[in-house]
């Protein structure tokens, strides 16, 4: 299959007192068409950074390295003109909190007249058909009455549906998803989740999603990014990666799914992740040893599309210097 979007050697810096702090180091990944991707791992591994810069919505962090490529079009040295233009018409996002994406004051049907008109021209009567048309193939059981209301008025769900079917209002080819079920119960993750993989599927279109629930991951996803203190650990499909993981973390994620992957581990430090020559995860991973410290281990490719980036993968055991195996 084409690849949609290609990232390559990402490089991420959020500016601090005196320098500037890399939060992405090298991160690399692909998203071909019809497919859906995971991105998961703790909070603060670098998920919504990632996923925010392609469309550049990661301020007032910025780029200094790598690749974002788009449908064969270069989006890290876009001009901001060609950026907006990308936005909403073929990459929809769909942010986790749905009512700091709504706009309070506005009745929703104004809401999808700005988001269309932005882009393309069409009457009142076009826009209000078209927004009739998407809220209720996002299951809303009262397109008009929602469009005719405010925010505030709306469940989560609702909410989230509404935000959904504005990110589908110009036929997006790939939507990027940044935990849109984090603030909604268990019954309504799932119809949301439902929803949304209908949609792509039936739109031929991809979909990035950020998620720290492995579980969604498994179910919804068709191949899954790994990341850890803002660098890709492992990549691949989602059977082989859960199957048969190769980096410890990526272990150590599916240990702790049974509660929740939030709580897997303490987080790195700043401090770690800014001076650590070597892997990331050295300093918590019980195969490490000298090399881990000192050399970053580069992405390697196994099997066809699975990679991962440990000089000490699970499937080969380790001899310490005392002779025990680990």
């Amino acid at each position: 299959m084409s690849e949609v979007l290609s990232v390559q050697g990402l490089e991420v810096e959020f500016p601090v007192p005196g320098g500037a702090f890399r939060v992405l180091d090298d991160v690399s990944f692909s998203v071909r068409d019809n497919e859906i991707v995971g991105v998961v791992g703790e909070s603060g591994s670098g998920k919504s950074t990632t996923v925010r810069s392609v469309i550049q919505l990661h301020k007032p962090a910025r780029i200094t390295g790598g690749s974002v490529v788009f449908n064969g079009r270069e989006l890290h040295r876009a001009a901001p003109k060609e950026l907006r233009r990308i936005r909403g018409r073929e990459i929809g996002f769909v942010a986790q909190s749905p009512f700091d994406a709504l706009n309070p004051v506005l009745r929703i049907g104004k809401q999808f007249e700005n988001v269309i008109r932005a882009h393309e021209r069409a009457s009142r009567g076009e826009i209000r058909a078209r927004a009739l048309e998407l809220l209720a193939s996002t299951g809303i059981p009262d397109p008009a009455r929602t469009l005719d209301g405010f925010p505030h008025e709306l469940s989560g769900g609702m909410a989230q549906r509404t935000v959904i079917a504005l990110a589908l209002s110009l036929g997006p080819r790939l939507l990027i998803a940044d935990e849109p079920t984090t603030a909604l119960d268990l019954t309504v993750q799932r119809q949301v989740l439902d929803l949304i993989r209908g949609l792509v599927r039936e739109g031929q279109r991809s979909m990035l999603l950020v998620t720290h629930d492995l579980g969604v991951v498994a179910n919804y996803c068709d191949r899954v990014v790994v990341m850890y203190s803002g660098r890709v650990v492992e990549v691949g499909d989602v059977a082989t990666v859960f199957g048969d993981p190769r980096h410890p973390y990526t272990r150590t994620l599916l240990d702790a799914a049974t509660t929740d992957i939030r709580a897997a581990a303490p987080k790195s430090s700043p401090a770690k992740r800014e001076t650590a020559p070597g892997c990331n995860f050295a300093h918590r991973c019980p195969r490490a040893d000298g090399v881990c410290a000192e050399e970053r281990p580069p992405l390697t490719v196994t099997d066809p599309g699975h990679g991962f980036g440990c000089h000490h993968p699970l499937s080969i055991e380790v001899t310490t210097s005392a002779g025990t195996s680990r």
